[in-house]
């Protein structure tokens, strides 16, 4: 008979298991995906805000007002 124990076994493969599929660039430890602090999310939002009309309870926006105002007050 031939032997057979160098055959491997065809249902068996490498990669068909998450952990061996997973790169380690995408490992959390490996880098951060944002570095932004919560002080430049402030600029931002503040940013942001002068392109946002502001609307009161009547649905008006007086003087063509943004949403800017509101996170001119130092909040930290």
């Amino acid at each position: 008979m031939a032997d057979c124990s160098k055959n491997k076994n065809p249902l068996i493969r490498s990669g068909t298991n998450r952990s061996q599929r997973f790169l380690d660039a995408l490992d959390t430890k490996f880098v951060v995906p944002d570095e932004k602090k919560m002080e430049n999310w402030l600029v931002y939002a503040r940013d942001l805000a002068a392109h946002i009309k502001y609307y009161n309870s009547a649905n008006k926006s007086p003087n063509n007002e943004d949403w800017q105002p509101f996170f001119d007050s130092d909040i930290s």
